[in-house]
C-alpha cells in the first residue's frame, strides 16, 4: 500500500471514530470534560507552571524590598541632604521663612541656630555629606562672606518621611585647626 493509500485508510478510521460524537449526550460531555480538567490539574507541568509563577512574584517582591532597603541605608531621599542644606541657606539669604526646612522644633530654637550664620553672605557650598546612619546625616557647608574668610558649618540632618530635614547647625571649628 502506498503512503497516500495509508492516509486514506487512516482518515476513514478517524471518520468512523468521530461518529461517536453524535451519540454522546450532555451529561456524558460534562463528565468527560470534568475528568479531563482533573487530569490537567493533577499534571506536573501545571503544578510547575503555578510554582514558577509564584516563585517569580516572590523574587520580584524580594528585589523591590532589597532596592528600598538599599536606598534607605545609603541615605537616598527626596529632597536630598544637599538639596535641604542649599534650600535652607538660600531661603535664609533671601529673607524667606526657613521653618519648613527644619524638623518640628520651636521657632526660638530655629532663630537661635540660624543666627550663627551671617544673613548677608555671598554664597554657600555644601562640601561634604556624611551619612551617620540611615536616619541621620551631617553636611559640611562653607559660607563665603563678602569681606572676610569663609565660614564652615556642620548642618545636622534627620530623615523625615522620604526626605531630609535640618536638626541643627553648629560652627565647624575643625576647619580652623586643619584637622578633619
Amino acid at each position: 500500500m502506498t503512503a497516500g493509500g495509508a492516509a486514506i485508510v487512516d482518515d476513514l478510521q478517524d471518520a468512523q471514530n468521530d461518529t461517536g460524537f453524535f451519540e454522546v449526550d450532555d451529561a456524558d460531555m460534562k463528565r468527560i470534560d470534568m475528568e479531563r480538567r482533573k487530569q490537567e490539574a493533577k499534571s506536573p507541568s501545571r503544578r510547575r507552571a503555578i510554582l514558577s509563577w509564584v516563585a517569580g512574584i516572590v523574587l520580584l517582591l524580594a528585589l523591590v524590598a532589597g532596592a528600598l532597603a538599599a536606598s534607605l541605608l545609603t541615605g537616598f531621599g527626596w529632597p536630598t541632604q544637599s538639596d535641604t542644606a542649599y534650600g535652607l541657606l538660600n531661603a535664609y539669604k533671601a529673607g524667606q521663612a526657613v521653618d519648613s526646612y527644619w524638623v518640628a522644633v520651636p521657632q526660638t530654637s530655629i532663630d537661635k541656630a540660624m543666627s550663627k550664620i551671617p544673613p548677608t553672605f555671598a554664597s554657600a557650598k555644601v562640601t561634604r555629606v556624611k551619612n551617620t546612619s540611615p536616619f541621620a546625616a551631617r553636611a559640611s557647608v562653607t559660607v563665603a562672606i563678602p569681606n572676610g574668610a569663609p565660614l564652615d558649618y556642620v548642618v545636622t540632618l534627620q530623615r523625615e518621611g522620604v526626605g531630609w530635614k535640618v536638626l541643627g547647625i553648629e560652627n565647624d571649628w575643625t576647619s580652623t585647626t586643619g584637622t578633619p
